[in-house]
């Protein structure tokens, strides 16, 4: 709704800084105490009363709808609880997502760790137990940066 057609429809109508100051058509109003201003969606009301915009749009006979640009729906607290609920759960996946990236790279730099301590070291003393304890530890950690480059080469390609 244009703003000239709302006001048009008002008693005792001046402009404010903000925009217009109205008598309340939906109470026994002597004062000013409706205020009318553009908002970003559409027309903004309020009675420093307190009546509702129900209220005030019944009586000047305009659906609330008709205060929206467009004829654009007004607020649906529905909606926007559920548009909160997809953003909030859209977040928690992506810090899940943040979690599991940050342990995939501490296992690789654990992974790199091991080897990069294996090399050089002197396993002439080392039982065959220990040989193997070791060599089963590095292998791991080497299987671990081979899929790494793997799927580096892959997500490359």
């Amino acid at each position: 709704m244009i703003i000239d057609n709302l006001i048009v429809r008002l008693d005792g109508v001046r402009r404010s800084p903000s925009g217009w100051l109205a008598r309340c058509p939906s109470h026994d109003d002597t004062n000013p105490s409706l205020s009318i201003r553009k908002g970003d969606k559409g027309v903004l009301l309020r009675c420093w009363v307190g009546c509702s915009i129900d209220e005030i749009c019944a009586s000047i006979g305009v659906a609330v709808r008709d205060l929206f640009y467009d004829n654009a729906q007004p607020f649906d607290a529905g909606a926007q609880r559920q548009r909160s609920m997809e953003k909030a759960l859209k977040q928690k996946r992506a810090k899940a997502r943040l979690m599991v990236d940050a342990r995939r790279i501490d296992c690789f730099r654990e992974a790199d760790a091991v080897i990069n301590t294996a090399i050089g070291v002197d396993i002439s003393t080392w039982s065959d137990e220990q040989l193997e304890t070791v060599m089963e530890v590095i292998s791991d950690a080497w299987l671990v940066l081979r899929d790494e480059e793997r799927t580096k080469i892959a997500d490359a390609a």
